[in-house]
């Protein structure tokens, strides 16, 4: 069993989550399945590519709709993945949750190596 295991299971929770419409109290959709296997995937690359030393990522709807994935490391900030039907996109923020970057999402390993190891190692 791997440790993102967790991980995985609360994404395919969403489809429950928000199975009814207006989920959030603002008539939002519901998250379909292209994003909510997105996010999996993400979190399996993430994995691979640079361990399970990074705190598992917290899972969450957003009402685009979509899936963000949001790890947070102390004093290190925070790093948000977006999973929208508009793409991947992730947003950085610092420990004392001050913007600091955000960008879009080219490939899951580049990602993990690229803005997960780098700001929250």
């Amino acid at each position: 069993m791997s440790p993102l295991d967790n991980v995985i299971e609360e994404i395919d929770k969403l489809k429950e989550t928000t199975a009814s419409g207006g989920w959030d109290s603002y008539d939002a959709y519901p998250v379909d399945l292209g994003q909510r296997e997105e996010a999996k995937q993400c979190v399996r690359v993430v994995g691979q590519t640079i361990g399970y030393a990074l705190p598992q990522p917290l899972v969450s709807p957003i009402s685009d709709p979509g899936v963000a994935l949001i790890w947070r490391k102390k004093g290190c900030g925070e790093v948000d993945a977006l999973f929208t039907p508009g793409g991947a996109t992730y947003l950085v923020l610092s420990h004392d949750r001050k913007f600091v970057t955000k960008g879009t999402i080219s490939t899951y390993k580049s990602f993990a190596a690229d803005v997960l190891a780098r700001y929250l190692k």
